[in-house]
């Protein structure tokens, strides 16, 4: 007889921290330390998306004293290069970004570690106001490039209206415009995720 589990996902709080012996290892072999602050997406209905089943739950942040720890252990470990793996470093809010940078230039760790994330759009603009104004973004923005933020990988998926219709995106082209506009003011470095064809796509 075969007993099925059923599936729950695992509160963060329970999760320890992990093991930082080779982390500086990894970062002498070229490569980054890999730091996760939460787990899901807010949004979670892209339809290409395959992670959108496994993260039925949504969105899941780790305890922020937590989130430092780990930034404290591997600046210990004499790391300097972490990519926070956040499937949407900021799909908890703009003011929960903005709690960890604080917390990280609290802590005297800004300058002795840079990080770069995964975004969206859509969590970008929720930083702008129904008039266009882009105040609280770039504010959140601005602390975490003091934090130690280098680099944002930035989910566009599409340029075109009718494709980011059928992924179910949330956004529109003039979106995408505003949030790269303003990452570049702010001086990251700046990679961009697009799906370039699909069965719906025509020369049109």
């Amino acid at each position: 007889e075969i007993y099925y589990t059923k599936r729950e996902a695992l509160p963060l709080n329970e999760i320890g921290l992990p093991l930082r012996k080779l982390s500086k290892e990894v970062e002498l072999r070229h490569g980054n330390a890999a730091l996760e602050t939460s787990r899901g997406c807010p949004w979670n209905r892209c339809t290409f998306c395959s992670r959108a089943n496994f993260f039925k739950h949504g969105w899941f942040g780790y305890p922020i004293e937590r989130v430092l720890r780990d930034f404290e252990n591997l600046v210990e470990e004499g790391v300097h290069n972490v990519f926070i793996i956040d499937e949407d470093f900021l799909g908890g809010g703009l003011e929960r970004a903005q709690q960890i940078a604080k917390a990280i230039i609290a802590r005297g760790l800004a300058g002795k570690v840079r990080f770069a994330i995964d975004t969206s759009v859509a969590s970008i603009m929720a930083g702008f106001d129904s008039e266009g104004n882009k105040k609280i973004a770039r504010e959140t923005l601005l602390l975490l490039k003091q934090a130690g933020l280098t680099r944002v990988f930035l989910g566009i998926e599409s340029g075109s209206t009718t494709q980011l219709e059928r992924y179910a995106k949330g956004i529109k082209p003039q979106d995408s415009v505003r949030v790269i506009e303003l990452i570049r003011e702010i001086g990251f470095h700046l990679d961009i995720d697009m799906v370039i064809f699909d069965p719906g796509v025509t020369l049109e």
